[in-house]
């Protein structure tokens, strides 16, 4: 017997079921078979099973109506909208719709958009790949899992995919089971040129202006960049990374060199070094990635110093080099006695202004973590300027709640600031307000005691959050109607925040009860009033998700 009919069968239901009658039957089964309520033997087993079913059965209807819009999509024309900066799109034709990224060609003719496949082992959906040209979709192709793509001027598209874990391909080596993916070449027509096999992990990947050449970026654990002759469907050179601790993300091809951009992720990614076509390091980046290896090669004290002379350069990519080697040294128990002096230059090199104010509160944040009052000197620069960084607002709510959690103290009011942005008109902004408040009242409740109705309110009414947040956003749009334009084509670009609107509630009224399970977990008296409430979602909430981050909070306030 499948496990859909398994399921089917726990939640006593026919496999015609509607989503509605789906939900119907969760909870009255959750109700009669909840530990709290039923104190048989095997009723904590029954309630897992049936909170398996409903998820499972859920994922799989919802499923079914994504590819079913997909399926209308044939080759003609298209509208394409997106609305952030990293190019999520959405391709439309008619009623039928298609989210996607979106990668455009430096003339801006062609756009490639991809989205990853999705399910579980019951039902995979793979996985598309659109071609457009200008605003006329080319063609569609389906790959397991499109992870990165790239097109050139001639519409040749560079694309890096790999296949769902729980299937192990015949011809694959097996390491595949848990790492490798592929490249492949497909030009306008569609027609697939070659493909390459990786045994490693892979992220970045660029194509050349004219669509001759394509590199590609290894991860975990070959670490390495490839560059392919497309026209004689060749491996030309394999560069293995030189010493780093962060991984490549990016590529991009500038005339006869290859530019090599990394970070912890997309957002904060940088350029790292440059490659000639030819596959050689340039020699101003081959002499830094020695004096790195001879700096990890020191004792503590001059490893220390040569850090510090880094970090204090006017060289920002000295600057930050030193830091990203400074995250990793902190950890190290040599590191601990040198504390005061690396607390110093950083204090000093927090009132500069050179944007590096994100990597430096990483290093100082793995000396709060040891010895927190380290940073007591150096806590109101922080403040100061973390409080600067307007245009980042969730980073400035974050670095206070993991200042907070630390010493509550520290804030000296910045508490209040934390509780305004409970009211943003961002949904992000108040979920991560809310992340914050948990953190700071984890340590001590009386600063954020007036805050937690607030939370409770929010767990218990997202809808009339989601009402409170589009409002908002239609008086924006009625402000400005005025469309932005994208460098992609005619794009348009939509600003409304009307749409984040719909989801937004729901994982803001999530982040509310990880706050509300952070704070009883030490001090259960002061979120009582929440019980109740927990009790209930742990219950009949709409999402499995929730239900389970009800139930963990319960148990951290009951101990």
């Amino acid at each position: 017997m499948s496990d859909l009919n398994n399921y089917y069968q726990v939640l006593e239901l026919n496999h015609d079921a509607s989503l509605e009658e789906i939900k119907n039957s969760f909870r009255r089964l959750a109700l009669r078979y909840h530990p709290d309520r039923n104190r048989e033997p095997n009723s904590t087993q029954k309630f897992i099973k049936i909170v398996e079913a409903y998820e499972a059965l859920c994922h799989e209807k919802v499923e079914k109506l994504n590819d079913f819009t997909e399926l209308l999509i044939k080759p003609g024309s298209v509208s394409i909208e997106t609305s952030d900066k990293y190019a999520f799109a959405k391709v439309t034709q008619g009623n039928a719709y298609f989210y996607g990224i979106l990668r455009s060609s430096q003339n801006s003719q062609f756009l490639v958009v991809f989205r990853d496949g999705f399910g579980n082992s019951n039902r995979w959906i793979n996985g598309k790949v659109y071609l457009i040209e200008r605003d006329y979709l080319l063609w569609i192709k389906e790959f397991e899992r499109p992870i990165n793509a790239a097109v050139s001027d001639n519409g040749t598209i560079a694309l890096l995919h790999t296949f769902k874990k729980d299937r192990l391909s015949s011809s694959s080596p097996k390491e595949f089971i848990d790492l490798g993916g592929t490249l492949t070449v497909i030009e306008r027509s569609g027609k697939s040129l070659f493909t390459y096999e990786f045994g490693s992990n892979i992220q970045g990947c660029a194509i050349s202006q004219n669509g001759n050449l394509v590199s590609v970026a290894t991860l975990y654990p070959d670490n390495s960049i490839y560059c392919f002759d497309v026209e004689r469907k060749t491996l030309s050179w394999r560069y293995p990374i030189h010493a780093t601790k962060m991984p490549v993300l990016g590529l991009e091809f500038k005339g006869n060199q290859i530019d090599v951009f990394s970070g912890s992720n997309i957002a904060t990614m940088g350029k790292k070094y440059t490659i000639t076509i030819d596959g050689i390091l340039l020699t101003e980046y081959e002499d830094k990635s020695d004096a790195l290896k001879k700096i990890r090669k020191q004792p503590a004290q001059e490893k220390v110093n040569s850090l510090l002379a880094m970090v204090t350069s006017d060289n920002q990519e000295d600057v930050t080099e030193g830091l990203l080697q400074l995250v990793s040294f902190v950890k190290t128990k040599g590191a601990v006695p040198h504390y005061p002096k690396i607390v110093s230059t950083l204090g000093g090199l927090i009132q500069r202004e050179n944007g590096q104010l994100e990597p430096i509160w990483k290093v100082l944040k793995q000396i709060m973590k040891r010895e927190p009052e380290r940073l007591n000197p150096v806590i109101d620069n922080i403040i100061s300027q973390v409080k600067i960084c307007d245009s980042n607002v969730t980073w400035v709510l974050m670095v206070l709640g993991e200042l907070g959690g630390a010493k509550p103290s520290w804030l000296k009011g910045e508490e209040r600031y934390i509780k305004q942005k409970l009211k943003s008109k961002s949904w992000n902004e108040r979920r991560f307000a809310a992340f914050a408040i948990g953190n700071i009242g984890s340590a001590d409740p009386c600063f954020v005691t007036d805050a937690i109705p607030v939370l409770i309110e929010y767990i218990s009414d997202p809808e009339k959050v989601r009402n409170e947040l589009n409002m908002e956003a239609q008086k924006e749009l009625e402000f400005n109607k005025q469309l932005s334009v994208s460098p992609f084509l005619d794009l348009k670009i939509s600003m409304s925040s009307c749409d984040i609107g719909m989801v937004g509630p729901f994982m803001l009224r999530d982040a509310c009860i990880d706050a509300i399970g952070l704070i009883g977990k030490r001090f259960p008296d002061y979120v009582n009033n929440a019980i109740p409430l927990l009790e209930k979602l742990s219950v009949d909430a709409p999402s499995p998700y929730t239900i389970k981050k009800a139930l963990h909070a319960l148990d951290a306030i009951r101990g």
